[in-house]
């Protein structure tokens, strides 16, 4: 997170873990917040947190006491529409996120997001908005935005890819009366092929013989990323997009499989590169560019105009009508035979022009 400057972190507190793990992460958040990270974090449920509200009151009070000064906001909950995260139903979520707000309270100024619907469902984003205590108000929808985790982030679930999905619940945002009109992407990434039971998209168990299919490639998982954070950030439905996660074997920017060495991915270094060149920078809008090919436009003060352009698989022309002195690949390496294309590979390029 040192070569990651100002980089908004989030961080779980899960629910069946002990006081000591919570200490130890609420001591790792204040050091980052002493080192200049804004902070986010997620109180995690589990079927107890359910059976035994105390058990759950005694959690949300312990970690709010702990890091509630120096977080912005907290996410109540966590994908409450799959059985297997301990939810079963909106009222048992609605009986949590109404202890949750009755221990904000002693945080001024602290904000609430939910409801975590994972994956596009609006259906259980109404419905659970629908039964929150009449006395609770979130700040914010809080939302695990998955879109095709085995293709592309314009792919297309019947008519809506990643900006359709956006734009409906950012509309649910705006008209339900139990939130502001904010919309945080608290979850997403794209599972890494190779990473055997490691990787989301299958049981952490394997009967022999059995192979995992699914995933993608670590470059392609950086490219994905990138034009993730494009089409949210860029479009305004977004407030923030949080990348799950920094290290992890099956879907990490970091492989942590070598605790003493973990090997950063070229996600890492194209979240680096991005970063460093939109921190400071103003989006202004998409110039025209043929089908299947995206251009964002930027002005920074460093760097003056300069655009991030990518085309699709399958794109029939793929030409770059921009003027630029130097182009940089998504991660930093300058282009010194570029050709006027956006890459076959579906890879993000910077053009920058003096």
């Amino acid at each position: 997170l040192t070569q990651l400057p100002g980089v908004h972190v989030l961080a779980r507190f899960y629910a069946h873990e002990t006081e000591t793990e919570w200490a130890a992460l609420a001591e790792r958040l204040h050091r980052l917040h002493s080192a200049g990270h804004a902070l986010s974090i997620v109180l995690v449920q589990d079927r107890q947190a359910v059976r035994e509200p105390e058990r759950w009151r005694l959690f949300v009070r312990t970690v709010l006491e702990a890091v509630g000064t120096i977080v912005d906001d907290v996410q109540v909950g966590q994908a409450i529409n799959r059985t297997k995260w301990g939810i079963w139903s909106f009222r048992e979520y609605a009986r949590l996120i109404e202890v949750a707000a009755q221990e904000a309270k002693r945080c001024p100024g602290l904000t609430l997001l939910g409801p975590a619907i994972i994956d596009y469902e609006p259906h259980y984003l109404l419905g659970a908005l629908k039964k929150l205590p009449h006395d609770v108000h979130l700040g914010g929808v809080g939302h695990l935005l998955y879109v095709d985790r085995r293709g592309a982030p314009e792919n297309r679930q019947g008519r809506h890819a990643t900006l359709e999905k956006l734009a409906v619940i950012r509309a649910i945002a705006q008209l339900s009366p139990h939130t502001d009109d904010r919309l945080i992407i608290s979850e997403t990434n794209w599972p890494l092929a190779g990473t055997g039971i490691w990787s989301p998209t299958c049981s952490p168990y394997l009967f022999s013989g059995q192979t995992v299919e699914g995933g993608v490639d670590e470059m392609t998982y950086g490219h994905y990323m990138i034009r993730y954070l494009l089409i949210a950030l860029c479009s305004g439905l977004a407030e923030r997009v949080c990348w799950w996660r920094l290290c992890a074997h099956g879907f990490g920017l970091v492989d942590d499989r070598g605790p003493e060495a973990p090997r950063k991915r070229p996600a890492y270094t194209m979240l680096r590169q991005f970063l460093v060149r939109v921190q400071h920078a103003t989006f202004t809008g998409c110039p025209a560019t043929p089908e299947g090919v995206h251009a964002f436009r930027f002005e920074s003060p460093e760097c003056g105009t300069f655009h991030i352009a990518y085309a699709e698989a399958g794109a029939r022309e793929r030409g770059v009508a921009l003027n630029s002195d130097r182009v940089e690949d998504a991660c930093g390496v300058v282009l010194s035979d570029y050709d006027g294309l956006a890459p076959a590979s579906g890879a993000p390029i910077y053009l920058f022009s003096s």
